[in-house]
């Protein structure tokens, strides 16, 4: 096989420095590795433990145990997969589910309550002179880490936030403002940390998988979000620096990266409704779409049927399906995970394999009635 040059379509970074030559890419990231390898290689359907060589859908889905509007898990589509989606939530009642972990649920939370002031990939890069990390940017795309840090910038690593050092920090942030009295000394790290952040023209937070501690990450995603917010709103007051530039600094933005982005998006645009007005809080979906997020540190439930991606096993797929991939086998568009960019999915191989959403659309029209689109959410 030749070498091509692509967006990766395998995680919401979409990395366009890639290059696939044979089944590997060059840039070392073991999810796109494994995912490449099942999208030039899939593994056979199954029911259970036997193998399937011939495909007998109808069979298959009389086999299967689904819920009457069937929840989905949906992993890593395309825009244009999320359009189907949308069309099939309408035409079905389907009930989409999150494979999100607490932390990603916790700022998704606050975001949608409080707003959020936003960076982007391009901008810790290219603009960040400090850069704070809060949890692991291994997990669950291997390559935040790389990405954010491909700049000139600082980078502080503050592992898992506890409660108490997020408060820590909003307190040192206001107590140590231009002219305050500084009533309380902060731990020497904290304030060697707040020193270097009010120094800083651009500072970017970026937070990872784990980030908070287990059990406080409504509450600490919360508290995060206020400090970022307070360091802005005391920006004027901070303008003037010591060395007589008038210019602010300490603009701080949080980048999150989230997986969601493309579902959201088309659902916007379609009915001018959020895709969570649809999200139910049931762990176990009835189908998945794409692999399971294996990578992400939580539990993985098991599912009627799996349709595409890796091929989980009976312990988390009572079937697999098959099904070609966007970016490999067929063209799309994504949306990079902080929303910024929209890139181009190209198609450099082939397979006899129907997309994703069409063997779910195959599977819903031999088990489901039409649904009223009245009644969905």
């Amino acid at each position: 096989m030749s070498s091509h040059s692509i967006v990766c379509p395998f995680c919401p970074l979409a990395c366009d420095d890639v290059t696939v030559n044979t089944a590997a890419t060059d840039v070392g990231c073991e999810l796109a590795d494994a995912e490449l390898a099942v999208a030039l290689g899939a593994p056979p359907a199954r029911l259970e433990s036997d193998l399937l060589r011939a495909i007998d859908l109808p069979t298959l889905a009389g086999k299967l145990q689904l819920s009457p509007r069937p929840l989905v898990e949906a992993n890593g589509l395309a825009i244009e997969e999320c359009k189907q989606l949308h069309r099939l939530v309408q035409t079905y009642g389907l009930r989409l589910c999150r494979s999100a972990t607490p932390t990603e649920l916790a700022l998704a939370q606050s975001v949608s309550r409080d707003g959020m002031i936003a960076a982007t990939l391009a901008e810790i890069c290219h603009r960040a002179d400090l850069i704070l990390t809060f949890g692991d940017l291994q997990r669950p795309w291997p390559r935040l880490g790389e990405r954010v840090s491909a700049g000139s910038a600082s980078r502080i690593d503050l592992g898992t936030a506890s409660l108490s050092l997020l408060a820590e920090l909003q307190t040192a942030r206001l107590q140590t403002g231009t002219g305050a009295k500084q009533r309380i000394s902060p731990p020497t790290e904290i304030a060697s940390i707040m020193d270097r952040l009010r120094r800083s023209r651009y500072t970017g937070i970026v937070v990872g998988a784990d980030a908070f501690d287990p059990g406080t990450e409504v509450i600490a995603a919360e508290l995060l979000n206020r400090w970022i917010q307070q360091i802005n709103e005391r920006l004027p007051a901070e303008a003037n620096s010591d060395d007589g530039d008038s210019q602010p600094k300490s603009r701080a933005a949080l980048l999150w990266v989230s997986a969601e982005q493309n579902l959201q998006s088309v659902f916007r645009w379609r009915s001018n409704q959020d895709a969570a007005s649809t999200w139910t809080a049931t762990p176990t979906a009835d189908i998945r779409i794409g692999s399971p997020r294996l990578a992400s540190g939580h539990p993985v439930g098991r599912v009627q049927l799996q349709i595409g991606g890796i091929d989980p096993g009976v312990d988390h797929a009572h079937a697999y399906l098959p099904a070609s991939q966007p970016g490999v086998h067929h063209r799309g568009t994504t949306i990079r995970g902080d929303g910024t960019v929209s890139l181009p999915l190209l198609k450099w191989s082939d397979s006899d394999l129907p997309p994703r959403l069409e063997r779910l659309e195959s599977v819903l029209r031999l088990t489901q009635p039409p649904h009223q689109p009245h009644s969905v959410g």
